[in-house]
This record gives structure tokens, C-alpha cells and sequence, in this order.
């Protein structure tokens, strides 16, 4: 099992300047339980040396680099982390790649983007993170085109 970092380090070479760096994963990566079999191991030590790789990439970039280690990737505990950065930071411009990960962690930090008036990037395959569209308006404010029957 590989875990690929190449999307948010593109992102991190590609995007307007960084500030900061917040790696978001859950606590069961950092344990270790008799009932992880091998590849659950593999996995959690691929992830690990993965937050390790982009930590390096941030600190040599002279990016504030920071783990944050949600219990269980719930919308709440991922909200509250949000908003707990957000407080300390409030006229940040917030960007979120979310192309590694849990697709609930993935679904959260995506959301909270919304919350926060934040971009979110994705990466496709090897492709470069492009960023998720998402309208300024719901569709229903849009006129609707009376050319096309």
C-alpha cells in the first residue's frame, strides 16, 4: 500500500505563498494495537512517513508546519479544529488539498473550506491539484438561458 504525498507537495511549490501548513489526520495513525495486522501497519507507517515528508518540504520552505490529530473524522471534531485554527488566524486566506486521506476526513476538510471561504485542490492520478469548483450562488438564483429549449 503506498500513500501519496505528490499532490500536496505540487500544491506546496504551486500555490500563492504559504503561510502555514496544517496536516490533518486521525489519532489511530500515531497508534500501535496488537489487532493491526500487517497491512494496517504498512499503512499507518506510510502515512506517518508521508506527514514526515511534507513537514520536511514546509520547514525548508520556512512554512510553519503543524500536526493536527483528530480522535475520530466526524464533522464535529473536524469543525472544531477548523474553527480552533481559524480563531487564531482569522484573515487568512484558506486553501485545502485533499487528495490523501480518509474520504470522511477528505469530505470535512472540504466542507469547512465552504465555512470558511476557503479553496479547495484535488489531485486526479499524477495530475497537478487543480481546484474544486464550487458556484458563489446556488443555481436557483441564476437566470435561467429561455435559447435553450
Amino acid at each position: 500500500m503506498t500513500v501519496s504525498i505528490k499532490p500536496v507537495l505540487l500544491y506546496l511549490r504551486i500555490s500563492r505563498p504559504v503561510t502555514h501548513t496544517f496536516i490533518f489526520t486521525e489519532k489511530e495513525v500515531y497508534t500501535t494495537s496488537n489487532r493491526d495486522d500487517t497491512q494496517k501497519r504498512m499503512w499507518k507507517c506510510a502515512i506517518r512517513n508521508a506527514i514526515d515528508e511534507v513537514n520536511a518540504h514546509s520547514r525548508s520552505r520556512n512554512i510553519a508546519c503543524a500536526l493536527v490529530c483528530i480522535d475520530a473524522a466526524t464533522f464535529d471534531a473536524i469543525r472544531d479544529q477548523v474553527l480552533g485554527i481559524f480563531s487564531d488566524h482569522p484573515d487568512t486566506r484558506y486553501s485545502f488539498e485533499i487528495s490523501s486521506g480518509p474520504k470522511r476526513l477528505s469530505l470535512g476538510l472540504f466542507s469547512m473550506a465552504l465555512w470558511v471561504e476557503g479553496d479547495t485542490f484535488y489531485a486526479f492520478g499524477n495530475s497537478p491539484p487543480r481546484r474544486v469548483p464550487v458556484p458563489a450562488h446556488p443555481i436557483k438564483s441564476c437566470r435561467p438561458n429561455r435559447t435553450i429549449s
